[in-house]
C-alpha cells in the first residue's frame, strides 16, 4: 500500500502572476503590477471607473499607447485628465514610456453604486444641526422626522 503525502495549500496570490504572465504579455503588459496596482497609480477615484486593457509599443521610437477600459459615461472626464494619468503611469513604470491613452468605453464596466448608509448624514451632525435651532415646535418636529426616517 503507498502512503499519500499531504500537501500544502498555497495562496493562489502567489501562484497567479506566473499563470497570467503569458497571456499579460499578449497584451503588451511586462508584468502583473500595473493591473494590481492600478488603484494606487490613477487614485481610487478614477480607478472604479477605468481598468487597463492593453499597452502597444511602437518599435523604433519605445513609445507606447495605454488602452483603458473605461466606464461609458466618464470616457469624457477620463479624457480631460489624461495627460495626468499618462504622467502617473510613466512614474510608475520609471521612464517615458506611454505617449498617448486610448480609451475604450465599455458599458458592462459598472462602477460601484453608493449604498444608503454612505448617503445618510450622521446621527451626531444631524442631533448638532436640530440642537441649533431655537423654535421647539421646529426642532421636535424634525426629531420626529428623524426618527421616522431611521426606522
Amino acid at each position: 500500500m503507498s502512503k499519500r503525502t499531504a500537501k500544502q495549500l498555497t495562496q493562489i496570490a502567489s501562484v497567479l502572476p506566473a499563470y497570467a504572465l503569458k497571456p499579460l504579455k499578449a497584451r503588451g503588459f511586462n508584468d502583473y503590477d500595473i493591473i494590481a496596482n492600478w488603484a494606487n497609480i490613477v487614485g481610487p477615484k478614477w480607478a472604479e471607473l477605468s481598468r487597463p486593457d492593453k499597452i502597444t509599443f511602437f518599435n523604433k521610437t519605445r513609445k507606447g499607447i495605454i488602452y483603458i477600459r473605461v466606464y461609458a459615461s466618464a470616457a469624457v472626464l477620463l479624457q480631460q485628465i489624461s495627460q495626468e494619468i499618462i504622467d502617473r503611469v510613466n512614474s510608475y513604470i520609471g521612464f517615458n514610456a506611454i505617449e498617448k491613452i486610448s480609451l475604450i468605453q465599455d458599458y458592462n464596466l459598472t462602477p460601484k453604486k453608493p449604498t444608503v448608509e454612505s448617503l445618510k448624514p450622521s446621527e451626531t451632525v444631524a442631533d448638532q444641526r436640530i440642537e441649533a435651532i431655537e423654535d421647539p415646535e421646529l426642532k421636535e418636529a424634525l426629531y420626529n422626522l428623524k426618527a421616522s426616517m431611521s426606522a
